[in-house]
């Protein structure tokens, strides 16, 4: 019996489908097992997913390997690769953080500043600590010259609003208002 067919017996010859193997002599088609794929009738072999990717059992396109979570299929190349700073993927597919959201290397989804910290920009790495004595309470997706703006409160017996201000993801601020504000 040839490779990529099973023979059950003697007289019987069977081609093995794509998503199966068989090497010379087999009784029996073998279904390609997690993390590997075959896409072709008659296979002797299946080929593995790339490095940080799974694939279904039986899986019978390359498609079907899906990079782990924290990866990204880069571009038309098979390979995953690591998710970068400021960014969130899963399920193949890289998106930046929003506004207000950061993340490592390696993260399936981005995280919320914590309490006191912002961030300012879409993409961004790692959030920006408040002046001292502030705390974030609105990030407002409105622009000032394509610029998110994000306001941030004092420590109510201080009455002052803060409004950090960013351009082309340089922080420009915190500009003290003369605004009083009561809380």
């Amino acid at each position: 019996c040839l490779a990529g067919y099973a023979c059950p017996n003697s007289t019987t010859e069977s081609i093995c489908s794509a998503g199966t193997y068989a090497p010379a002599l087999a009784t029996a088609c073998v279904t390609c097992a997690a993390g590997s794929y075959s896409t072709v009738d008659a296979s002797t072999a299946c080929t593995p997913c790339a490095v940080n990717s799974l694939s279904v059992v039986g899986a019978t396109v390359e498609t079907q390997c899906m990079c782990y979570d924290g990866y990204y299929k880069q571009g038309l190349t098979k390979t995953c690769g690591l998710c970068p700073v400021g960014s969130a993927c899963i399920n193949n597919l890289i998106s930046s953080c929003p506004i207000g959201k950061s993340s490592t290397p390696g993260q399936p989804s981005c995280t919320d500043c914590a309490q006191g910290t912002y961030q300012p920009t879409v993409g961004g790495s790692v959030c920006i600590s408040c002046p001292a004595g502030a705390n974030v309470v609105i990030v407002s997706l409105q622009t000032e010259l394509n610029a998110p703006i994000v306001r941030a409160s004092v420590k109510p017996t201080m009455n002052k609003l803060y409004i950090m201000r960013t351009f082309m993801g340089v922080s420009i601020g915190p500009i003290e208002t003369p605004i009083n504000v009561r809380m």
